[in-house]
């Protein structure tokens, strides 16, 4: 931004398309600032507030108004060249229209073999402040389609051509073979992860532990250890087994001299201080046997300071054979602030890797990723920092993990949209933190209404494709981010609804260790307290809680692929209740966050003459067997911030 009048006021003009975008102000490199006069403010998923910006097109008058014969042809959109809009789903191919919001009454698709002329009604399946969406699913073989909107005595078609009120000459062609699709492992949708930072874990064997008084270079900086080890997490595979864990997320363990291993010394070898190859060869063994996953944390955008190509360049300077694997702006090279060479953040100590050097990716692909997964039988990787890394790595990096194991996933630390990396060609899923960001803001600090909440979660699911969503590693902390309960100010009943939404709602829930027993923390480190192994009578019904979650969600498998059915926001009470069904079994989910008892009527599950409570947030006393009205109502009353599962009480003649 440039000011000119002496720093007073400062400006910026952009060019920027139609749609809704998060800002901040940053001043002078360290204050960041959201606007005072921002029409809203929203959380993105990390605790951080940014104020939004809606940008509409020129000449949208008059206002959007459905039923008055207008229609925004501008804001009718299908661009086949992006997932969003046109995509592969197994057999099915899925189309997307964009239409201005509250503008038509109907969408509608229409198909041609080569022999017929077919009609499909698009469904809204999801909208923001300017658009509405609309999706529907056609096989995938070969097919021409044209879209048409209508409102009140008016209609549009979207085509090749453009929009237009004229029916139009040319068709959009669907062609089976290059539509873009993700193929996640299967196993993913049921999983419930685990996420440990193996030093604030369990010390199980202090003979392995760091000297924290010991200098970690020659700046003389010092972290501070814990003693956690890989040998403690062996030691509590069966806590996480009884918790209902099924695949454990590790941050990185490869050798390093601090305690987060973010900055990677040798990849060649499992840290001695968390009981080195000897200790992980052992935890795969033993999750395997138990029938669970392992999630290792690849950091290959940066190394650490004793990474033994940034030695040598520190040694040997400009005459260096590794002078390229590095981005060096000045020399002499020294581990000083302002680094002389690319590093991450500009923080000296995580000098950047040069990925456009082949050498570089040769080693990071063959030395490292191709060789501890044939040496080791994990079951896929975490990717740090995964937006700063170039495309053309991740597509090497994909291809090369699917040849070698082809179940295994690929999970991109990405903090906001990213459709970019879920084409296909590089991640299965991303750190689902705008998902996260949603739930806070609705449970944790009460910012928006369910309505809103329900919205955006829906939009966020149509973004991308339904394996994608399905496989989202949905967490509500993580080691980047202040814990869940400080998040919910202490209070142990948002602390509950918030993992009912995780562990009810489509995407693969993820717990961050201690999180099921209440930890609380705010900025790193305080967010990396070593586990509780004895948590308060509180943190010990928590866990008792959340495993009993899981249970339900082992036992439901609606919970965990089916379809996902708004059945009541309510506003005014805050309450929100959605159906989850997948072929005949139902379960219905109904959350009241208001702080006064709630009386709500909705739509029972198809075919159900009763429900019952098969879990409840607050632990309380609930009727054996709740009758569906007439008419396939069903009234309940429901405890202030309490959540519950209910399930169709069976009638003899079909099962759950």
């Amino acid at each position: 931004m440039q000011s000119e009048d002496g720093g007073r006021t400062w400006t910026l003009t952009l060019h920027l398309m139609p749609g809704v975008y998060q800002y901040k102000f940053v001043v002078n490199g360290t204050d960041w600032r959201t606007d005072p006069h921002a029409v809203q403010n929203v959380d993105d998923g990390m605790g951080n507030i940014n104020s939004l910006l809606i940008v509409e097109a020129k000449g949208l008058n008059p206002p959007a108004r459905a039923g008055d014969g207008v229609i925004t042809l501008s804001a009718l959109r299908h661009e086949q060249r992006e997932m969003l809009y046109l995509h592969a789903e197994g057999q099915n191919a899925v189309l997307t229209l964009r239409a201005r919001r509250g503008d038509v009454q109907r969408v509608v698709l229409t198909l041609h073999d080569g022999k017929r002329f077919t009609k499909r009604e698009m469904p809204r399946v999801a909208q923001d402040s300017l658009f509405a969406y609309y999706r529907v699913t056609v096989p995938r073989r070969p097919l021409q389609y044209l879209f048409s909107v209508q409102d009140d005595n008016k209609q549009a078609w979207l085509s090749p051509q453009g929009a237009s009120e004229a029916r139009p000459t040319r068709w959009f062609l669907l062609q089976p073979d290059q539509l873009p699709e993700v193929k996640v492992p299967d196993w993913v949708a049921d999983a419930v992860f685990y996420q440990i930072m193996p030093d604030r874990f369990l010390n199980a064997d202090p003979s392995n532990d760091p000297d924290p008084s010991k200098p970690l270079d020659e700046t003389g900086r010092t972290d501070q250890f814990f003693g956690g080890d890989l040998w403690g997490v062996v030691q509590k595979v069966d806590y996480l087994r009884e918790l209902g864990v099924t695949a454990l997320y590790l941050t990185p363990i490869f050798t390093s001299v601090t305690h987060h291993k973010y900055d990677t010394d040798d990849y060649t070898r499992v840290d001695p201080h968390f009981g080195g190859d000897e200790a992980f060869l052992t935890l795969c063994r033993e999750l395997k046997r138990r029938g669970m996953r392992l999630i290792l944390d690849g950091v290959f955008n940066h190394v650490g300071v004793h990474f033994f190509a940034f030695r040598d360049l520190l040694e040997k300077q400009e005459a260096s054979a590794y002078r390229d694997w590095f981005t060096v702006q000045r020399f002499p090279v020294r581990i000083e602030n302002p680094a002389p060479y690319s590093a991450w953040w500009g923080i000296p100590y995580v000098p950047k890797l040069n990925h456009e050097n082949p050498q570089v990716r040769d080693y990071l692909l063959n030395q490292v990723i191709l060789r501890w997964m044939r040496r080791a039988p994990f079951d896929g990787w975490r990717l740090d920092v995964a937006n700063e890394v170039p495309d053309h790595f991740w597509r090497e990096f994909r291809k090369q993990v699917k040849r070698t194991r082809p179940d295994a996933v690929i999970i991109g630390e990405i903090w906001g949209d990213a459709t970019h990396w879920l084409r296909g060609d590089m991640f299965d899923a991303v750190m689902n933190y705008p998902w996260r960001g949603l739930v806070l803001d609705w449970i944790a600090f009460r910012r928006i209404p369910p309505s809103v909440l329900d919205e955006r979660l829906r939009l966020l699911a149509m973004t991308y494709p339904r394996t994608v969503t399905y496989g989202m590693y949905n967490m509500l902390s993580s080691h980047d981010t202040h814990r869940l309960r400080t998040l919910c100010g202490g209070d142990w009943r948002k602390v509950r609804l918030a993992f009912l939404l995780q562990m009810t709602l489509p995407g693969a829930p993820a717990i961050y260790y201690g999180d099921e027993v209440g930890m609380e923390g705010e900025h790193i480190p305080d967010n990396r307290r070593p586990m509780d192994w004895n948590p308060s009578a509180e943190g010990r019904a928590l866990r008792e809680y959340v495993s009993a979650l899981i249970r339900l969600r082992q036992q439901q498998v609606a919970l965990r692929r089916g379809e996902w059915t708004t059945l009541l926001t309510d506003d005014r009470q805050n309450l929100y209740a959605y159906l989850r069904r997948h072929n005949r079994q139902q379960v219905l989910v109904v959350l009241n966050n208001g702080e006064k008892p709630a009386r709500l009527r909705l739509r029972a599950p198809t075919g159900a003459r009763a429900l019952r409570v098969a879990l409840t947030s607050d632990g309380s006393t609930v009727p054996q067997s709740i009758a569906v009205e007439r008419g396939g109502q069903l009234s309940l009353e429901i405890p202030a911030m309490t959540g519950w599962v209910l399930l169709p009480v069976p009638t003899g003649k079909e099962g759950l």
